[in-house]
C-alpha cells in the first residue's frame, strides 16, 4: 500500500482539493483507497459526506494519531493507497503522521508568502525521514512567478512535473462530492496527469480489488 499524506503550512493551498482529487484518481484505475481527514475542519470528510460513489471510501470516524500506526497496517490488508489530508499547522504531531508516509505531498502556490512558509513543513519531513514532494497549485503556468516558482522549488527538493491550475469547477466539486474528473474540462486532464506522474514516483501499480457495491465507511 502506498501512503500519501499532504501537509502544507499554509492554508489556501489547495491541500485538500488535492487530496480528494488524487483519491479519485487512483480508485478510478481500479486501485482500493482509502481516505483519512486529520484536519479539524473536516473538509474531506464534508466532500466524501457528499459524494456519491462508493469510492474512495472513509472509516465511519477518523482516527486518533496515537491509533494512526495500527490504522495504516491494518488498511494495508484490504487497501491500495491511503491519503491522509493534515491541519494547515506545524504542530510536533504531524511528525508522527508523516513517519507512517512513502510520500509526503506538500501543495505550494506560485507566491512569495507560500515559499516562505515552506521551511517548517521540510522540517517536518525530515524529521520524519519521509521524502516529500513539491506540488504547485492555483498557478498561471505562463507567468513568470510560476516559473520563478519552480526554479525555487528544485533547489529545495523534487517537484511533481503536473501542476494543478486554478478551476472554478473544483469548487463545485466540493459542494457536489464529485473531482475533476468528472469534468469535461481542463481539470480531468489536470488531475489524471498528477497522478500518473505520482503513480510513477511511488514506483509501480498496486494490485487492485473488487470496488464495494455500496458506500458506507470502511472497516478495518
Amino acid at each position: 500500500m502506498h501512503t500519501l499524506v499532504f501537509n502544507s503550512q499554509k492554508g489556501g493551498a489547495g491541500k485538500t482539493t488535492v487530496s480528494w482529487n488524487i483519491a479519485a484518481a487512483a480508485s478510478a484505475t481500479g486501485l482500493r483507497v482509502l481516505m483519512v481527514d486529520l484536519d479539524p475542519q473536516q473538509s474531506l470528510r464534508h466532500w466524501w459526506d457528499r459524494r456519491e460513489e462508493s469510492e474512495p471510501q472513509m472509516l465511519a470516524e477518523d482516527p486518533a494519531v496515537s491509533e494512526l500506526p495500527s490504522v495504516v497496517d491494518a488498511a494495508a490488508e484490504q487497501f491500495d493507497v491511503l491519503v491522509i489530508d493534515t491541519p494547515p499547522a506545524a504542530d510536533a504531531w504531524v511528525v508522527h503522521v508523516m513517519a507512517c508516509a512513502d510520500r509526503v505531498i506538500i501543495p505550494v502556490r506560485a507566491s512569495g508568502v507560500d515559499l516562505d512558509a515552506l521551511g517548517a513543513t521540510i522540517d517536518l519531513a525530515e524529521r520524519a525521514g519521509v521524502s516529500h514532494r513539491f506540488l504547485v497549485t492555483q498557478a498561471d503556468t505562463r507567468s513568470t512567478i510560476y516559473r520563478d516558482t519552480l526554479f525555487t522549488l528544485t533547489d529545495l527538493g523534487k517537484v511533481i512535473p503536473a501542476p494543478m491550475p486554478r478551476r472554478t469547477s473544483h469548487e463545485r466539486d466540493f459542494v457536489t462530492g464529485t473531482s475533476g474528473l468528472d469534468s469535461s474540462g481542463l481539470a480531468r486532464n489536470d488531475v489524471r496527469t498528477l497522478w500518473h506522474h505520482l503513480r510513477e514516483d511511488l514506483n509501480g501499480k498496486a494490485a487492485s480489488k473488487p470496488k464495494q457495491s455500496r458506500k458506507a465507511g470502511a472497516k478495518l
